[in-house]
This record gives C-alpha cells, structure tokens and sequence, in this order.
C-alpha cells in the first residue's frame, strides 16, 4: 500500500486532475482549501457520503447547499448544480 495514500480523479469538465492526499498529522485548524461537490443528484450525493462515514456539520442552506465533514473532521459541501 502507498504511504501515505492518496487518490487522483480526472475532471470531466476539462484538462487537469485533482489529487487528494493523506498526511499523518491530526487536523488543527480550519482547512486551507475547501472542497464544494457539485451534483444534480443531491439526496444521492448526500447518501453517499453519509453512507462513507461523513456528517452533516449544519443544516441546508436555501435548499442548495449543506456543509459535511469527513470522518477525520476536514469540511466539505455538497451543493445543487
């Protein structure tokens, strides 16, 4: 296995790629970048995240929009396209 590991997604809209990955160190402080998921399906996208350990960290916003946190408590939204 990779250490530490990590995950590249292609972006559909264009060239590039996003890269995600694992340190060893316990988050601190307030991220430094903040990750919106964007999706048309938002009940199926706030499943899945449920579903892979995430939390909500408050209530939907104007029905667009809610804040998650994953299981090591980095923030990210879900949001309606």
């Amino acid at each position: 296995m990779e250490d530490p590991p990590s995950a590249m997604v292609q972006i559909r809209a264009g060239p590039g790629n996003l890269a995600l990955q694992r340190v060893a160190e316990p988050k601190t402080v307030k991220n430094r970048v903040h990750l919106d998921l964007v999706t048309d399906d938002f009940a199926g996208a706030v499943a899945r995240a449920a579903a892979l350990g995430a939390t909500p960290a408050g209530e939907m916003h104007e029905n667009l929009w809610q804040v998650w946190r994953d299981p090591e408590g980095n923030e990210f939204c879900v949001c309606v396209s």
